[in-house]
């Protein structure tokens, strides 16, 4: 069977036509992400939406965080570390919703604890503490924090990994 061009540019043309209708909503799904939101006039109050991926920074920048927002904690405890990666130092904020024990440590690569944060009982709130990584001449990369928050009930354990690129 001999083809001729004009068939060749009709079946490429039906194909792409074809390629974009079946592609377009999975193209269009990959734009949208699921982020876990902080109510501006509350910060206890958290809910997992969707949003546009150009809006991610908007968000970000006033406490959200990507992904779904994480039910067991959400009315007790909210960690951010910003910059993260960083130049030199980084702020690491946190609110408290119930009174707890916090202790926070810095530790580097091969698990030497580099910096006791806080080790206190608090009280519900805002707090905020500087990490400058030339304080202890420690080499750029990655670090890790470490929250224990231990209340009445409950003892938690969370992580968070610092890039430091000094």
């Amino acid at each position: 069977m001999k083809i001729d061009g004009q068939t060749i540019i009709r079946r490429f043309l039906l194909g792409a036509i074809f390629a974009i209708l079946i592609l377009l909503p999975f193209a269009m799904q990959a734009q949208k992400l699921n982020i876990c939101h902080l109510s501006p006039g509350d910060p206890g109050v958290m809910h997992t939406i969707e949003i546009e991926r150009n809006a991610l920074k908007n968000h970000v920048d006033h406490g959200d965080y990507m992904g779904p927002c994480k039910e067991d904690e959400q009315n007790y405890f909210s960690l951010k570390v910003a910059p993260n990666p960083y130049f030199e130092r980084t702020f690491i904020q946190y609110t408290l919703y119930e009174p707890a024990n916090i202790k926070m440590e810095i530790y580097d690569q091969i698990g030497k604890r580099i910096k006791l944060l806080v080790d206190s009982d608090l009280e519900p709130g805002k707090y905020s503490h500087e990490f400058n990584a030339l304080d202890f001449g420690i080499s750029h990369g990655i670090h890790f924090l470490r929250v224990m928050r231990k209340t009445a009930e409950k003892e938690f354990v969370h992580f968070e990994r610092l890039v430091d690129l000094h």
